[in-house]
Formats: C-alpha cells, sequence, structure tokens
C-alpha cells in the first residue's frame, strides 16, 4: 500500500512534487481543486502546468526545503483561470517513505489550503469523519494482529503504537495548521480530546475535560437553551441543517475578535449521529475589510452623487441649514411642520448617500413621535441639540467634499449657481455689441432667467440612483426613473418646497409599491418596476395657468380593504365605509401608514402628507388614483409659478414631452 494514501482522506489539497517539480501524487482535494483526476495527478507532469503562485515561496526549488515550513499565505492561479488566496506549507517526505520506493528520488509533501472559498464545510469534515474511521479501522485490523501474534505481542505493540504516534503528530500537524478552532463533543455535551490547539486562542479555553457549554462561555438562559438544542439535534427530529440555524453562529471574544461558529454531523456507518463538529473561524480581518469596502463604496456613491449634481445638491444643503436653524428654537415651530420638514430632509440626505444625517433625522423623528403634552420643554431640549450635530455633521460632509471636488459653491446662506463659460462669453459679446437700452435689458433678462430658475429634472433627476439602491436593499428592482416633460423651468426657491418632497412619493412608490423580481415576473410584469414622472402647464379658465405633476408607478398599486382594517382600528369606522376612490385618499393624511412597523423608509404616515401640505400651502391640491395589481397614480396640481419663463409663453405645455432625449433612466 502507498504511503501516499495516508492523504487520500484529506480534505485540504495534498500533493508530492519531486525535486524538478513535477508531482508525482494529488488527493481528492487536489484532483477536485484542479479539476484532473487522480491518475493524471500521478503522471509526473510540471505542478506549474497545473498552478503557479505569487509570490512563489518557494522559488521552484523543493531541493532548498530541508524541514518542515512555516504556513506561508500566497496568491495562487489556475490553469482553469480560477485564482485566490491560500495557505501552503512543505516538508520533506519522511526517509523511510523514500526506501520503500522502488524510485529513491527525494520527494516533498505540498500542503494546501483554499481560504479565498468556504468549502462546503459538511463535505469537508465528513472527510474528517471517514479519516477517523479509517483509523478505527487500522486499530482493529491492529488489535486482530495482535491476537494472531500473541507471541510477540510486545514487539507488535511497540511498532504500531510508533506507526500511530507518527500518524496522531502528522494529522494533529495539519489540523493545527488549519487556523481554525475544531473541536468534537458528543449528546452529552462532553468535548473529545481531539482537537486542535487554535480553541485555546479563539474559544478561550481548553475543551479538555470541558463541555461544550463551558467552552462557549454559556450560561443560565443561553446555557439551558444549547442544551435543549442540543438534545432535539442528536434526537433527529428534523434535518440536521435546519437546526443549525437555531445555534449560536458568533462568539464574544473578551479581545473584541469576530468568532463565526459553524456546526457539522459526524456519523457512523448506519448514518447514526455521534458527535457534533463545532468550527470556530476568525473572521475579523474579513468583517473589517468588508466594513472598510462598505465606506468606500458609500463615499463613492457619495461623492459621485453630489459631482452629477451639483446644483440640487447646493438646494439641498441650503434648506438643511435653513430647516436646522429653525430647530435650533423649536419652541417656535408647528409640530406636524417640522415632522414634514425632517422627513423631507431624511429622504433627501438619503438621496446623497448622507446617512449619518438621515439617521439623526430618523432619531429626531423617533423623539417626535413619542412627544406628549407635557414633554415639549425636554424634546425642544433634545431637538436643539440634536440639530446642533447634524449641523456639524453636515459642516463636515461639506468639508470632506469640498477637498474631493473643490469648492462645493455653499457658504452660508449665499447660493452660487454654475454657469457655462459659453454662455457668459455670449451674454459679455452681447453687452458689448449693444447699445441699446432694450438690448441690455434683453441680456438681463436672460442673467436673471438662467440664475434664479431651474428645470423641474433638476430638480429630481439625481434622487434615481438611491432609489435603485433602496430597491436592492429590499430585494426588488428598479428599471426606470423616467422624467418627462423635464425642461419646464420654475424658481429655485420652489423646488426647495414642493419639488423637494416629492422624494417621499418616489420612496414610497419603491417602499410600497414595487413587488419582488419573482412576483412581478409570476403576474406578467417585467421583474424591474418603473417610476414616471410627467410635468405639464395647463391653460386653466383664469388668467394664470397650472403646473401638473403626475408620478405614476407599476406596481401593486392601493388595497382599499387594507386602508378600510388600518381605520377601523383606529375608530374611523364610518371613514372606512366610503368607496373605494374616497378611501384611498386616507394616505394623504398625516399619522397614517400601511406599513407594520416604523423603519427608515416608512411608517410615519407623514411622506405623502408633507407633499400634500406643501400643494395646499401652495394654493393646489393632491389626488390618488390606483388599480390594485397595476400601479398608483399621485396627481398634484399647484398654480404655475409667476415670473418663469414657461409662465408667459407656450413653451412647456403639450403633456407629454420628455426631458433630454425621452427621459432619465435610472436603470
Amino acid at each position: 500500500m502507498s504511503r501516499y494514501q495516508i492523504f487520500d482522506n484529506f480534505v485540504d489539497s495534498v500533493f508530492v512534487l519531486d525535486a524538478e517539480g513535477r508531482v508525482h501524487y494529488g488527493n481528492g482535494g487536489a484532483s477536485i481543486l484542479l479539476e484532473v483526476s487522480s491518475k493524471r495527478l500521478t503522471a509526473g507532469r510540471p505542478f506549474a502546468q497545473y498552478m503557479t503562485f505569487d509570490p512563489d515561496p518557494f522559488s521552484g526549488k523543493w531541493q532548498d526545503v530541508s524541514e518542515a515550513t512555516q504556513i506561508r499565505e500566497i496568491t495562487f492561479q489556475l490553469a482553469s483561470g480560477y485564482g485566490g488566496s491560500a495557505q501552503v506549507t512543505v516538508q520533506p517526505e519522511p526517509a523511510d517513505w523514500t526506501e520503500e520506493r522502488e524510485t529513491k528520488d527525494k520527494r516533498w509533501i505540498l500542503y494546501f489550503r483554499d481560504v479565498s472559498l468556504e468549502k462546503t464545510l459538511a463535505t469537508k469534515y465528513r472527510g474528517e469523519l471517514d479519516q477517523k474511521e479509517a483509523m478505527i479501522s487500522d486499530l482493529r485490523d491492529a488489535r486482530e494482529k495482535l491476537e494472531q501474534y500473541s507471541k510477540n505481542l510486545e514487539g507488535m505493540v511497540a511498532e504500531r503504537t510508533a506507526e500511530l504516534s507518527d500518524t496522531n503528530h502528522l494529522l494533529k500537524t495539519i489540523l493545527d495548521s488549519l487556523g481554525q478552532g475544531i473541536l468534537v463533543f458528543d449528546k452529552d455535551g462532553r468535548c473529545l480530546p481531539v482537537f486542535s490547539q487554535v480553541c485555546k486562542r479563539l474559544l478561550e479555553s481548553d475543551p479538555t475535560d470541558n463541555t461544550i457549554e463551558q467552552v462557549l462561555h454559556l450560561k443560565g438562559t443561553d446555557e439551558d437553551n444549547f442544551a435543549k438544542w442540543r438534545e432535539a439535534v442528536f434526537e433527529e427530529l428534523l434535518d440536521f441543517r435546519d437546526m443549525v440555524p437555531l445555534a449560536p453562529q458568533t462568539f464574544r471574544h473578551s479581545a473584541g475578535l469576530e468568532i463565526a461558529l459553524d456546526y457539522h454531523p459526524m456519523r457512523d456507518a448506519d448514518d447514526k449521529l455521534f458527535g457534533i463538529v463545532l468550527v470556530a473561524t476568525d473572521r475579523t480581518m474579513e468583517m473589517q475589510a468588508l466594513r472598510k469596502a462598505q465606506k468606500e463604496r458609500e463615499m463613492v456613491g457619495k461623492v459621485t452623487q453630489v459631482a452629477r449634481n451639483r446644483e440640487a445638491f447646493r438646494g439641498f444643503v441650503l434648506d438643511s441649514r435653513k430647516l436646522l436653524e429653525q430647530l435650533r428654537k423649536p419652541e417656535s415651530l408647528d409640530l406636524t411642520e417640522v415632522a414634514h420638514r425632517l422627513h423631507t430632509l431624511k429622504g433627501a440626505a438619503a438621496s446623497f448617500s448622507l446617512q449619518s444625517i438621515a439617521a439623526a433625522c430618523h432619531e429626531l423623528e423617533d423623539d417626535l413621535k413619542k412627544l406628549k403634552g407635557g414633554d415639549r420643554g425636554n424634546f425642544n431640549r433634545k431637538v436643539a441639540s440634536q440639530a446642533d450635530k447634524v449641523m456639524a455633521t453636515l459642516d463636515k460632509e461639506l468639508s470632506m467634499l469640498s477637498e474631493l471636488l473643490g469648492p462645493i459653491g455653499v457658504d452660508n446662506q449665499v447660493q452660487m449657481v454654475e454657469i457655462p463659460l459659453t454662455q457668459l462669453r455670449q451674454w459679455s459679446q452681447a453687452l458689448i455689441k449693444g447699445v441699446t437700452l432694450e438690448k441690455a435689458q434683453e441680456v438681463g433678462i436672460q442673467i436673471l432667467k438662467e440664475t434664479s430658475e431651474k428645470s423641474v429634472s433638476q430638480a429630481i433627476q439625481h434622487l434615481g440612483p438611491s432609489l435603485v439602491e433602496l430597491a436592492a436593499s429590499m430585494g426588488k428592482r428598479l428599471g426606470a426613473f423616467e422624467i418627462n416633460n423635464g425642461d419646464l423651468k420654475l424658481p429655485a426657491h420652489f423646488a426647495q418646497g414642493l419639488m423637494a418632497s416629492l422624494v417621499h412619493a418616489f420612496r414610497n412608490a419603491v417602499y410600497h409599491g414595487l413587488e419582488e423580481p419573482a412576483h412581478r415576473k409570476a403576474l406578467g410584469k417585467s421583474e424591474a418596476g418603473s417610476i414616471r414622472i410627467h410635468f405639464d402647464k395647463i391653460e386653466g379658465d383664469r388668467t394664470r395657468p397650472w403646473l401638473s405633476i403626475r408620478i405614476e408607478d407599476d406596481g401593486r398599486g392601493i388595497n382599499p380593504d387594507a386602508i378600510r382594517a388600518k381605520l377601523v382600528k383606529k375608530g374611523l369606522e364610518q371613514l372606512a365605509m366610503a368607496p373605494d376612490d374616497q378611501v384611498i385618499q386616507v394616505i394623504l393624511r398625516d399619522d397614517f401608514s400601511t406599513a407594520e412597523e416604523v423603519n427608515a423608509v416608512a411608517g410615519r404616515g407623514v411622506g405623502l402628507g408633507a407633499i400634500a401640505s406643501e400643494a395646499r400651502r401652495l394654493g393646489g391640491s393632491v389626488v390618488v388614483r390606483s388599480v390594485p395589481g397595476h400601479g398608483m397614480t399621485l396627481e398634484i396640481h399647484v398654480p404655475y409659478p409667476r415670473g418663469t419663463q414657461n409662465s408667459d409663453s407656450g413653451s412647456g405645455s403639450g403633456g407629454n414631452q420628455s426631458s433630454g432625449s425621452g427621459g432619465t433612466q435610472a436603470a
């Protein structure tokens, strides 16, 4: 029997190479890794044909390795193109193995562990179980030999003991080299004496003569619950995979390490569970890297949003500062107005990936929700204090963005406007050539309109990317955020009121309206939903035209019966008896939401109410229309702002024109 067969049941990949780097053996793990047969691995082909290291810790000179090396972490590349990180160690083949072969060439054993991908642990530790069963089988063979050769009992025992000692030493070395805490416990919770030394560091205890509850430092209710879980697992009333999520998934390390726990069954030849393998993995660096990567992604999103939508961001900053200044003296504010403005500020902050500001607004909303009649003084003090913190956070964000993007163009309450250099040159040339007062007035009017008005698309088009991200975070897909007739001009201050509040309609459409892709597909819809905004100038009976804003989504629509159930729960039975088209208007009321719980997106009953409030303030109205299963439409009508380019001409009317070339696509 080949000595190399001892590696056949190893989960990690094991290779045997000669001085020239040719492969003479590869275990099952190596075959799976390289996707080649075991027979091919014994053909003596160069190791470099299968895999390359970067850096090569051995420089291809295996003959220089005279003793077992320390574990080294390297990157590797397979011939198939797959690559990643791995831990490797090399040691010379034992001398007695060399003597037993027909060829006496010196060889080296390479242990390879792929750490870039988590192997299917059940398969991995099933291999360890098979290995232990093989050892048990060897012990049985040894016992039979001892009985057969009882006359030479002492010598045979000594010989077999030496062999097992070498094998156990090798196995222990490999087990300890994995870098994971591995132990086995039985149905009574007793830890078996076989465990990796890493357990002592990761679990901060020695499994020897301890129960698994003691090793995991479980006490009180946690200890009782784990004991009940262990008992249920060994009774095998449920599938083992279904029971694993009910066990502790992490270990609280005193040094703050993030230790992940996983569990795998050990079964005998009759497939009966006789032990559980606990695997403790230090994922501190992995989690830190993930958090760092998340912060970097957020930073990129934040910088990209501001860079692409500087003017909208300036408006957001000015509006935020105005609100925060008001919140510093909240005793003079109407609480409903505060709720509307806070909710709008939170949605706008989220659209620019300013999560710290959005979170602070959410906290203030919680305080406002809890406010009772006699608590106004405490609330005012907390709001004022929190407003100072949010203002400081906003200034910090502006400072950081200015370092990356240059001056943002917001200085206290003064807003700057960016004008293309070509436009400035045209105005300058017109003024230089102009010799009449009429010509100068014409240029002045153009400058005033250019600097004091903005198109409706400028006010909302930056919301598209954040809505796509919001949908993705909920397992949904937003395919289009389309703005039609987006070239209509409005005064800049107008966008800071009604236009700013529209963010609630869009987030509401994503949260309440859009279905999950699989659900939409089952309904015959495209997997990705859409939100479309239509702007129109409508000539009315009076001298002043009206601005019409229509926001449509193709989601699930509004369920009147669900709203009726909420109304009944609130004691508004009479209102619940109204027709469907009247009942659904309730979602425009403050403090009404169909969400079951309050979170960072919905549940306050403020969002659509803020839009309705802004429309009423301008002398307009809001109406909700819906066809269950086909989507919802929010129709907003307000008097058209005076003095704009579009209010005095036919420009912008006609209904279904698109901004730019057919609207703004979110994805």
